[in-house]
């Protein structure tokens, strides 16, 4: 029985040509709009879930009131972490980062010399224990000890091959290298690790022991509470058990207790890791943060794309039930029932929407590796790793079958047989 609805199907299909062409390609265009859409929307959604602590993170921020102004500011004064550390040690681990960004690094070539290369990325200052919170791959070196001493740095694999050639995965030629940061700080390496992931908010690829900062910056006061860097980050992993609310409970007493008193008022807040992304309010590294609004706006058009795709559809098939008002009423002459014509229309629509989605794949797939340019980062559709899109693009399959068929299915079923025949379908409903 599938197998005739089948064949049934592809006949009808090849026989209206010019049809099955418009809602194909119709229905093709919409749906890989919308699941560009879709993509961008996911992957926004998805920063800094693949580390393991991810529901345990958070960065520390605060609020200055001035009498004029209120500012919302993720710069931390660089006590801050040893002085929670010593006040609060059971509520967990807070670890410094401080982000310089573009700079200039220097590597020795073989004649001796001193090569310099413009990075403008990725560069970072942090704690020796940044790697307990956050997750990278390490190819060689020691987590626990690869920042343990002054001006260590850790170095990423893409760093690693532009600058040291190591393109045959030998990274540990690499361990002890010296490199040259600005020509004004000279550090060794210790470890290789993987780059972080594109949905990652802290893109860091070199990464050197936090106290060397002051090596490099003649504005950076180590002890100073009154003086703050835009640069300098706090982050914390919370210990199993420790609720935010607790946390919250101590900037107060923070505050009151080291903070100087000036006109200005400094309130000390805690930001979710899991926020992070979607508060611009404060500052972020290499990847902008996005207003919560930013993600409802590809949806609705996306929704509206699909929508306006499913009624060209039942439009064409509505003024395609003339042309197919005879072969419904000789199937019910012949002993066919409503149920039965209902599900081989709707067994067409599938067919449509089957063919259709998966060149939309194609057109999608296509769209994205060109859209670097416009939204800063490229995507892949990548439907067997990721979950939520194969999700989106089955319910795609089955909503559109439902939006685009189930009214002309019903509008051809419900033809009167006598009628049909004598030429009225049009206007012959049962």
């Amino acid at each position: 029985m599938l197998k005739n609805y089948f064949i049934t199907a592809l006949r009808n299909l090849s026989r209206n040509r010019s049809f099955t062409i418009i809602n194909i390609f119709g229905l093709a265009l919409g749906i890989s709009a919308a699941l560009v859409l879709f993509k961008i929307v996911i992957f926004e959604k998805s920063f800094d879930t693949y580390l393991t602590n991810y529901d345990n993170l958070y960065r520390f921020t605060k609020k200055v009131i001035s009498p004029n102004l209120v500012e919302q500011e993720a710069g931390m004064q660089n006590p801050f972490a040893e002085a929670f550390k010593t006040d609060y040690p059971d509520l967990g681990t807070p670890v410094r980062t401080f982000y310089i960004g573009e700079n200039q690094l220097s590597v020795q070539n073989i004649t001796g010399n001193w090569t310099h290369y413009e990075q403008r990325d990725g560069i970072s200052f942090v704690d020796e224990e940044f790697f307990k919170l956050f997750d990278y791959e390490w190819k060689v070196g020691d987590p626990e000890t690869a920042l343990s001493k002054p001006k260590s740095a850790v170095i990423s694999i893409s760093l690693a091959e532009k600058y040291f050639g190591v393109t045959d995965g030998g990274y540990d030629r690499v361990l002890g290298k010296e490199m040259k940061l600005n020509n004004d700080l000279t550090i060794f390496i210790t470890g290789v690790v993987t780059d972080p992931p594109k949905n990652a908010s802290l893109p860091f690829k070199l990464l050197i022991e936090y106290e060397s900062v002051a090596e490099i910056f003649d504005f950076f006061q180590p002890d100073s509470w009154g003086s703050t860097s835009s640069n300098a980050h706090v982050y914390f992993l919370a210990n199993d058990n420790v609720t935010a609310q607790q946390i919250r409970d101590v900037l107060p007493a923070m505050s009151e207790k080291y903070m100087p008193e000036t006109e200005n008022e400094t309130v000390f807040q805690l930001q979710a890791l899991a926020d992070m992304h979607f508060q611009p309010e404060y500052n972020v590294y290499g990847n902008s943060a996005k207003s919560p609004d930013f993600l409802t706006v590809p949806i609705a058009i996306g929704v509206f794309l699909i929508l306006t795709a499913c009624i060209n559809f039942v439009n064409l098939s509505t003024a395609l039930a003339i042309k197919r008002s005879k072969e419904v009423g000789i199937r019910k002459v012949l002993g066919g029932v409503r149920n039965q014509l209902v599900f081989q229309f709707m067994g067409e629509t599938f067919l449509i929407t089957v063919i259709a989605t998966l060149i939309s794949l194609g057109v999608a797939e296509l769209a994205m590796t060109n859209m670097e340019e416009l939204i800063g980062y490229s995507l892949s559709l990548e439907l067997m790793k990721d979950t939520s899109l194969l999700l989106v693009a089955l319910g795609v399959v089955v909503g559109v079958t439902l939006l685009a068929g189930l009214y002309p299915s019903f509008i051809l079923s419900r033809l009167k047989p006598v009628a049909v025949l004598r030429s009225k379908g049009q206007s012959s409903l049962s």
